[in-house]
């Protein structure tokens, strides 16, 4: 097997072929930037860390995932459907991101590192950092992104880690007991695979 990659900077596309035996095959990806490849087939590729991300959240598809809304699930419910092995794209690893892997979609337009963001938002520690682009993510690679993403960490034995794409930073929330807010904290739900 022999393969190789092409660039083809005018059109930000990534054009991989493949020949094996005596056939060829030929693939087309678009690169969101320096950091997000988009595959064509519902998912997104970090070439950075290996991460493969589902494009759309859950209870979204289509090109821009404009079909259907982010579906928000408690995080119980979602470990028990998202948690391991769900199966999308030919793979039969997704699974619900730990926190650690969340952070790194975070995107702040206005310059604001991700590590600070994560601790105090895209508005910086002293929130002097100027406006910045909602949702916090790279809209290019994750289109129709929703503002709150649960990990699979769990903080204590009764709360969970989420990322904020509103403001860019994370906090955790109780997922077994009535909140202040009213009720159980129901949020949405983006897939990763670790890649290759």
């Amino acid at each position: 097997m022999v393969g190789k990659f092409l660039t083809n900077p005018r059109r930000e596309q990534l054009l991989a072929y493949c020949v094996v035996g005596a056939s060829l095959f030929f693939s087309t990806a678009v690169l969101a930037d320096e950091q997000y490849q988009i595959n064509g087939d519902g998912t997104v590729t970090n070439v950075k860390n290996g991460l493969m991300w589902k494009q759309c959240s859950e209870g979204q598809s289509g090109k821009d995932c404009s079909i259907g809304e982010a579906t928000e699930y408690k995080w119980d419910d979602a470990m028990s459907k998202f948690g391991s092995g769900v199966s999308f794209a030919g793979y039969s690893d997704w699974r619900m991101p730990t926190i650690e892997e969340l952070r790194t979609l975070v995107y702040c337009s206005n310059g604001t590192p991700q590590k600070m963001a994560w601790s105090s938002s895209c508005d910086g520690k002293d929130n002097k950092a100027g406006e910045y682009q909602q949702p916090t993510i790279n809209q290019t690679a994750f289109p129709n992104t929703t503002w709150e993403y649960w990990s699979s960490t769990e903080k204590t034995a009764s709360s969970a880690w989420y990322v904020l794409f509103d403001s860019g930073g994370s906090n955790s929330t109780s997922y077994s007991n009535w909140t202040s807010y009213g009720g159980y904290v129901d949020l949405a739900v983006r897939l990763v695979r670790s890649g290759q």
